[in-house]
């Protein structure tokens, strides 16, 4: 706790959700006064009434939320819906997997599903995610990391790493990105596509659009209307942020197509 509130951290709550209440509100209360900068992760999985009451009592800084249970496309956009709903009172910290799951090729049959995966998690919920080790190799078995282990060996090249520095650039340089209660989805509970607009604060006729294609194996067209969400009703120009092109759009509805796996994210020029 000392080291945690002497440099910015986290303290990691571990199994919160199998401890003593009475226990874990002593301890919290404890832990604030001695160390008032400490910031609290937890790792609570219960109801949802439960969860915020105790969130409240305990002071967490951040729950960790669980999108690699959510395998398919409108069950992982209900619970971004939730993530956005509950960020009044309770903020998620959103990885793409965990150390306990399996990697994006065990639970989503791709190694390629990492990139949409990733966006998802980094770019449609509330500022705060991450990876496990490995992710970034694109291997295909989780790391055993319960007991005495052979020495693990990576390949030589980091396969998404270029991938992840984009990511983690955006999130850092777009505070539309690292809050909640913003992010309304336009894509008409497409089977195959999450398509998101976020605002951005500091531009108030202006924002991004963030689209995911997870179907590993086929192209999927979308056509999304975007004027209820801009000043202009066209030509909109755009920059896509992950590939760094121009693009313009001569009219709403827009019609895109993204490649198995692929993610967009554009960002409307005034």
């Amino acid at each position: 706790a000392k080291y945690a509130n002497d440099t910015g951290g986290f303290m990691r709550f571990d199994n919160l959700h199998s401890s003593d209440p009475k226990f874990v509100q002593a301890l919290t209360v404890s832990l604030h006064k001695e160390y008032p900068e400490v910031a609290i992760l937890g790792e609570f999985f219960t109801d949802e009434t439960n969860l915020l009451q105790k969130s409240a009592e305990w002071e967490l800084n951040l729950n960790l939320a669980t999108p690699w249970n959510y395998r398919f496309v409108p069950q992982l956009r209900d619970y971004l819906n939730y993530i956005h709903r509950s960020t009044k009172h309770l903020r998620y910290f959103m990885p793409v997997t965990t150390h306990d799951s399996g990697t994006p090729y065990q639970e989503f049959g791709s190694i390629e599903s990492t990139v949409p995966r990733y966006v998802s998690a980094a770019l449609m919920g509330t500022g705060a995610t991450g990876i496990t080790q490995g992710v970034e190799y694109g291997i295909t078995e989780k790391i055993q990391f319960i007991g005495r282990q052979t020495k693990m060996e990576f390949p030589g090249e980091a396969r998404f790493a270029d991938f992840i520095f984009k990511v983690n650039t955006i999130l850092a340089d777009y505070s539309a990105f690292r809050c909640g209660d913003n992010c309304f989805f336009v894509d008409k509970g497409h089977d195959a596509i999450i398509a998101a607009f976020r605002y951005d604060p500091s531009l108030k006729s202006s924002g991004f659009l963030v689209l995911c294609n997870f179907d590993t194996l086929h192209t999927q067209k979308i056509v999304i209307d975007i004027l209820p969400f801009l000043s202009t009703s066209g030509p909109f120009n755009c920059f896509e942020l992950l590939s760094g092109e121009n693009m313009e759009y001569s009219q709403s509805p827009m019609e895109l197509f993204l490649q198995p796996c692929q993610a967009m994210v554009l960002k409307f020029l005034k």
